[in-house]
């Protein structure tokens, strides 16, 4: 049998994840008002880009104990932009049909970050 690749660990999946939702939001984060509205798309943006860092951290870290807090730290996030895309769909500035797609996406990230938080639960200190 052959070992994986970096890129298919499932950990690295996510980060794939990830990159996909910040570059599906891109587009519509464009399309905000100019007006007031330009903290939110900010807020949003910087938000992804946390998660993203948070991953490339996690998989850099050595012990369980220090990749569950990164996890953490990307699940919380995570639900944060996901409060801040319904205000966006309450104030209009994305149509339901796009949030929908971008919330079906952001439940397989929450799922999967939770799994693997999960996972990481059983495993002893150092063991990857």
């Amino acid at each position: 049998m052959t070992e994986k690749k970096d890129y298919e660990r499932e950990s690295y999946v996510l980060l794939e994840k990830t990159r996909a939702l910040y570059s599906i939001l891109q587009p519509k984060l464009v399309l905000f008002p100019k007006d007031g509205k330009t903290e939110l798309k900010k807020t949003i943006e910087e938000s992804v880009i946390k998660c993203i860092k948070f991953l490339i951290a996690k998989n850099y870290r050595e012990t369980t104990e220090e990749k569950r807090k990164l996890l953490l730290e990307y699940l919380g996030e995570i639900n944060f932009i996901k409060i801040l895309l319904k205000q966006c769909v309450i104030f209009k500035y994305i149509s339901y049909g796009n949030y929908d797609d971008i919330s079906n996406l952001m439940g397989e990230l929450l799922a999967m970050a939770s799994s693997e938080y999960k996972n990481l639960e059983g495993k002893n200190e150092n063991l990857q």
